[in-house]
């Protein structure tokens, strides 16, 4: 394929989870990084990236984020904790 004219892609994700930014999906808006699909879970992104073991990150990104590098950027962003 040399060309083409449009792209369809089903992200899982709706216009006003990535407009509003309270929800911490959006890459044009500040706001918490919280990211859950469904609010009455109590777990937020930040929750996970501040308290999850660098082994359980490496597993979730590698299993669910499909990440080829989920290792080293498990262990960057547990080397990065504040």
């Amino acid at each position: 394929i040399d060309k083409i004219d449009g792209l369809l892609a089903d992200l899982g994700v709706s216009s006003h989870q990535f407009d509003a930014a309270e929800r911490g999906f959006s890459i044009r808006f500040e706001g918490p990084m919280d990211m859950r699909m469904d609010n009455r879970n109590a777990i937020t992104a930040e929750t996970i990236i501040r308290e999850y073991s660098e082994t359980t990150l490496h597993k979730l990104f590698e299993i669910y984020g499909e990440v080829t590098n989920a290792k080293t950027l498990a262990k960057h962003i547990v080397h990065q904790r504040v």
